[in-house]
This record gives C-alpha cells, sequence and structure tokens, in this order.
C-alpha cells in the first residue's frame, strides 16, 4: 500500500515460518508483528498488493515441495491472512505483478521451470485464471510493473536468463519480448533501483527510458 510494507512468511533453517511483519515506510523502527499465514512456507511464495489487500500464492512448505495456496491479508487491518483460492499450477519462486485491480503470478518452480503466467482480480475471491505463457519459462525472475504493463527480467534457465519480458495485463494472452541480449547494456543498479520503486510513480518514467532505449537499437 502507499504506507505499509508487508514481509511474508520465510525460512529461519531450518524451520519454515507462517510470520507476516509490517512496518510502517514513513518511520523508521523495527518490523511489527501482522499476523499468520495459512501454511508454514519459505521466502519463494510470490506476492503483490492493491491499494487495500496483499495477495500472496506459491512458495515451498514442509508439506508439499511446492504450494499451489493463494492467501491475502487487509494491509490496514492486522490479523491473519485468509484463503483466497489456487494457483493453476503448484509452484515456488515466480515472480509477482500487478495493477490496482488485477495482480499476476509468473514462472517458477515445479522441478523445472515454468512458463505459466496466472492472474486473478483483488477485489474478489477465487482460483487463479490462465493469463497466458513467458516467452522463456524461468524462476527467480525479477518482476516489476505500472499501471498497465508487467515485466519479468532476467531469472535461471536452468542458468541464468538475460531475457527481459513483459505483457499488458489487461490483455491476457499477450506478451512480448523486449530483446533477449538487452540486459547486458543495462546498469545491474538500475534493475534494483526498477524493483525497489515498483509501487513508485518513478518506475513509469524509468520504463519508458527502456522503451526509448529499445527503440534506438533498432536503428
Amino acid at each position: 500500500s502507499p504506507t505499509r510494507a508487508i514481509h511474508f512468511t520465510g525460512r529461519d533453517d531450518p524451520a519454515y515460518t507462517k510470520d507476516i511483519q509490517f512496518f510502517t515506510m514513513a518511520t523508521k523502527g523495527n518490523a511489527v508483528k501482522f499476523g499468520e499465514a495459512t501454511d508454514n512456507r519459505d521466502s519463494t511464495a510470490g506476492g503483490f498488493s492493491s491499494p487495500t489487500r496483499g495477495v500472496f500464492g506459491g512458495g515451498n512448505s514442509p508439506d508439499t515441495a511446492s504450494s499451489n495456496v493463494i492467501e491475502f491479508i487487509t494491509i490496514a487491518s492486522e490479523g491473519n491472512a485468509t484463503d483466497f483460492g489456487d494457483l493453476t499450477v503448484a509452484r515456488s519462486a515466480s515472480g509477482s505483478v500487478g495493477s490496482r485491480t488485477r495482480g499476476l503470478h509468473g514462472g517458477g518452480y515445479t522441478g523445472s521451470n515454468s512458463d505459466v503466467i496466472d492472474f486473478w482480480t483483488f477485489s474478489s475471491t477465487g482460483n487463479a485464471t490462465d493469463f497466458g505463457n513467458l516467452v522463456g519459462a524461468v524462476h527467480w525472475n525479477q518482476p516489476t510493473s505500472s499501471a498497465t504493463r508487467g515485466v519479468w527480467a532476467q531469472g535461471n534457465n536452468p542458468g541464468s536468463s538475460n531475457i527481459i519480458q513483459y505483457v499488458t495485463q489487461n490483455n491476457p494472452k499477450k506478451y512480448k519480448n523486449y530483446r533477449n541480449n538487452y540486459i547486458e547494456n543495462i546498469s545491474c543498479r538500475l534493475w534494483v533501483a526498477i524493483r525497489f520503486y515498483s509501487c513508485h510513480p518513478q518506475l513509469l518514467y524509468t520504463m519508458t527510458k527502456l522503451e526509448k532505449h529499445k527503440q534506438l537499437k533498432k536503428h
């Protein structure tokens, strides 16, 4: 949300945890317990939020190698997570992007790399729906998004991938590849900044610059 950041589950070797923690971004200080997830899971779950609701899906749990569980919280009110629905494919290490109304869960690991993209609508609970497929199947990808476009960069496939790919979030089945070697010309610090400011208006400016850079490389 614009005011709160949420940390969802994790792993304190060898134990998995249900803990959900939060902090208020305008005030320095330690995180505070928000509540608990429906199941113990490590940090490989993917998550995104609308201004009011945080949704998390997948990850590894002690009971299964990969989980298909989606759960949600209301960011303004501390409490335990509630079941939202299921992913179309159980997987971990996915990247989640989204807009104010819709979340997308792309890629991941099922024992092999996945190219599946699922989506859900924040305002209503239920199982995820197939959105389309990534250009390249990857896990541990680096996701970011604007109000209209979701981007996944790099990842493992099975070695390091340099693919940047995107979808227009309101158009299922529409996905494109920026350029396989495009990432080689971008500073790693830039991509860290993009991910950190994934909910910040600066992202729109940064993504516009990337588009212009893409066009220049064609000439």
